[in-house]
Formats: C-alpha cells, structure tokens, sequence
C-alpha cells in the first residue's frame, strides 16, 4: 500500500496520515501487544539523571493526544501500551548528543508500527528489544526522529503516550520482516520524504530539520513554526 503524497494541515493542527495509517484510521472511524512486551534481562528503571531529551509538552486525553483540547474526531484512541520501563542505551545516547550539537532529521509524516515489531533502548539492533508490538495492537509515530546509521540502518524513533519518558526506536527492516505490507508503507513513505521539497513549501511528506530546544525537547529547526511537534507516538488497539 502506496503513501499519500500530499499532507495537508487540519483546522485541528494535526495532518492527515499515510499508508497503512489510514487504513487504521478509517477502522477507527467505523466503530504498528494484548500482554506485555519482551523486555531485556537487563533492563532497569528509568534514570531520574537529568534527560537528553523530554517527551513534547503536549496534553493528553488518557493516552490520546488532544488538540484544542479534545482530541480530533477520527484520530487514533491511545491505550496504555503494556511496555517495561527502561534505560536508553549507548547508541542512543550517541545519537541524541550528535542531534544536540549538530542537529538532527524528522519526518513529516505519520507511520503504523505493525503487531511483531521490535522496539529498542536506542538504533542498535544487536541489542536485546525493550519491548514488541505484540498482535491485535500497533503503535502510530507522529512526525518521528528519522535516524541513519553508518552501517546503513534506517531507524524511526518516537515517544509513545503514557510510555514513559523514553524514546522507543523501530528499524525499518525488522517492520518489514514483521509486517511485509506495512514495512513497504513505511519504506515507501520514507522514500518520498526523502525525495519531496521541504514540507514548509510544499505541503508533502518530507524531512525537516530538528533540534533540541533549552527544555531538552525536539522541535523543529525551521524558521516557519509548524503546529505539530516532533516525535509522538500512540499505542493503538488494532
């Protein structure tokens, strides 16, 4: 299933979103874990050492993000996603210091993390996962961190609603290997922001620039303000 290419800004403040998204959307509209997540042995409580990064300061509606106060009528319905508490690891670490001091990349675009995907403390995937999308449920990133790594990895990073205060990180091949159609919808969707004109003049999918604010928080390094932060993430029930 192909990508949307045109994204356009809701009076809500949100856009619509892609692939198989929207496909999840329109089931919402109708009516990418039922048990806990498989968590490393060695996983520990979160640091209460000051953060890298913090989550958006965004509110919530149980764990639906809300707009104007509500939460859009055909937008997803966070549920409390069953995921162990962790710690990030040193790759993401790394990766957060270099989007501190050189800057990083975001997507605008939504994408579905199918039930059989891994998630990890940071983009190494011979780590062992912090968590899995088990079946029945999947996750939406909203605008996530697009991250690559030297030996060639693409990786889609994004807090998640009452998830913690932690970034969960899913690498695009084992979405695939999950899900063959919607890691060709999340593949596909990267291909296209990566070939599109920047969002602020075209209104499509592409990748922007982000940084990290004094807050410790990921925002937009553009010089239009957009309305929408980066990198949120919901646990859905379908």
């Amino acid at each position: 299933m192909s990508v949307p290419r045109k994204h356009t800004i809701h009076s809500t403040g949100r856009r619509a979103v892609s692939g198989l998204a929207v496909v999840a959307l329109l089931i919402g509209l109708a009516v990418g874990a039922s048990g806990c997540g498989s968590s490393s042995p060695g996983a520990t409580a979160q640091s209460d050492a000051a953060p890298i990064v913090s989550p958006p300061d965004e509110q919530l509606s149980g764990c639906s993000y809300e707009t104007d106060g509500t939460v859009p009528v055909g937008e997803p319905q966070g549920e409390q996603p069953p995921f162990p508490k962790f710690t990030p690891d040193q790759a993401a670490d790394a990766a957060l210091q270099d989007i501190k001091k050189h800057g990083g990349t975001g997507i605008v675009s939504g994408f579905t993390i199918p039930s059989g995907t891994n998630l990890y403390a940071g983009p190494d995937s011979t780590g062992t996962p912090v968590a899995t999308v088990n079946g029945g449920n999947s996750l939406f990133f909203f605008d996530p961190v697009y991250w690559r790594t030297s030996s060639g990895e693409q990786w889609l990073a994004s807090f998640v609603a009452c998830g913690g205060t932690n970034l969960y990180w899913a690498e695009v091949s084992q979405i695939a290997a999950a899900d063959p159609a919607g890691g060709a919808a999340v593949s596909t969707g990267i291909k296209d922001a990566l070939g599109n004109p920047p969002y602020t003049k075209t209104g499509e999918i592409s990748l922007l620039p982000i940084k990290l604010d004094d807050q410790h928080t990921l925002v937009w390094s553009t010089t239009r303000t957009l309305p929408f932060p980066v990198a949120r993430g919901e646990y859905l029930g379908y």
